[in-house]
């Protein structure tokens, strides 16, 4: 997952929030689906309780007030005291006015079957107001053996074997009513339950995508940059000063990014004073062989100057006149060479001609002896400077 643009300039902070509100929003879509379906499916209970429930329990009231009717009008045909039969018959009319009242109730809750419930009321008011209106009148004015008799014959011969045909439909019409609220119920239970299973699906699903969506967000937001960042700070503590540090990111990893450039800079700065140090103490060091060797060959050319000398010295303290410094010495000292031979040459001159001539020879022998002393200081003196 490549992290926008946009996103790496957001406060880490930030990123979190919109992660949390990300899980907040999905709970909250979750949540409302859920309400939303618990409403309707209560909405549909409610419907069915105040309407199929109400109205099988309306039509059962109708067939029991019917009952009611059918004992009321048998109690008056069991008695003769008037009183009795007047509170009999005031049952009927209160029975009746119920038994029409609770079935127009039911056919007002239950709009697809208004018109078997009012049919069934009609069917009902006709039992009671024609088919056993004889009966009931005989029944309540019977206050004699013979006009009681009379009433019970039109009783069971019209009017009872009537009255199952009602209470037998009434009853079909609330065992429909029950067996449409329990399918009714049991279809909403399976809706229920199915609604359970994808809210929960979808929770968990959507759920799994959000978390899976935030893993890979904070992996890419800010545990892949850091673990670059720690990538890039290990290579520079192992002294990798080529590695390229990323900035430009507004975050708290750009300003972590933007500290490591600043430890770089300060490790190539130290790097290159460290070169410069050691390339300095290098040619310290080069120039100060160089002037040993300067020296070493200095003191080889001076001692070798000195042995020369020393060695003509004693060769001319031993009275050999023909020796004479051959080897060259180096350049600024071959001058006290060519000066010790002509020396030595003017010496020789001298000392032959002191030979052939005796008497000059005496007669300069205190010049010579002179001069042969002033030659050999000198002589000292010019040792006596090459040794310092």
């Amino acid at each position: 997952m490549k992290e926008a643009p946009y996103v790496k300039n957001l406060p880490i902070i930030v990123k979190f929030f919109a992660i949390l509100a990300v899980l907040g929003l999905f709970a909250i879509i979750s949540t409302s689906f859920s309400s939303w379906q618990m409403r309707h499916l209560a909405r549909e209970s409610q419907t069915l309780n105040q309407g199929v429930m109400k109205g099988a329990e309306e039509i059962a009231a109708a067939s029991a007030a019917l009952q009611k009717i059918h004992a009321n009008i048998a109690a008056q045909l069991i008695t003769t005291n008037s009183l009795e039969k007047e509170n009999e018959t005031a049952g009927i009319a209160l029975a009746i006015s119920f038994f029409n009242g609770a079935l127009n109730d039911a056919a007002r809750r239950l709009p697809a079957h208004r018109q078997d419930i009012l049919n069934l009321r009609s069917d009902g008011d006709t039992l009671l107001n024609q088919t056993c209106a004889k009966a009931i009148s005989m029944a309540s004015n019977a206050l004699d053996a013979p006009s009681l008799a009379a009433a019970q014959t039109e009783f069971v011969t019209n009017c009872a074997p009537n009255i199952p045909h009602i209470t037998s439909a009434l009853e079909m019409t609330r065992r429909a009513l029950v067996q449409e609220s329990d399918s009714r119920m049991r279809t909403m239970s399976a809706q229920v339950m199915r609604s359970i299973l994808i809210t929960f699906a979808a929770v968990l699903g959507g759920f799994a995508l959000v978390v899976a969506g935030a893993f890979f967000g904070l992996n890419a937001w800010v545990v892949k940059p850091l673990n670059g960042l720690r990538e890039i700070m290990e290579r520079l503590a192992g002294g990798d000063l080529e590695v390229n540090v990323p900035t430009g990111r507004h975050d708290e990893i750009g300003a972590m990014a933007e500290t490591v450039q600043v430890f770089k800079a300060n490790a190539l700065e130290k790097q290159r004073a460290e070169t410069l140090a050691a390339d300095a103490q290098a040619r310290a060091t080069a120039e100060r062989e160089r002037a040993e060797a300067t020296r070493e060959a200095l003191a080889a050319t001076q001692a070798k100057v000195v042995e020369g000398l020393a060695d003509g010295l004693e060769r001319l303290s031993n009275g050999d006149l023909i020796f004479r410094l051959d080897s060259a010495f180096a350049p600024e000292y071959e001058k006290l060479r060519t000066d010790f031979n002509k020396a030595l040459d003017s010496l020789q001159r001298t000392m032959q001609s002191i030979a052939a001539n005796a008497q000059g020879v005496r007669s300069g022998a205190g010049e010579i002896t002179h001069s042969s002393d002033d030659l050999s200081r000198r002589t000292e003196q010019q040792a006596a400077s090459l040794e310092e």
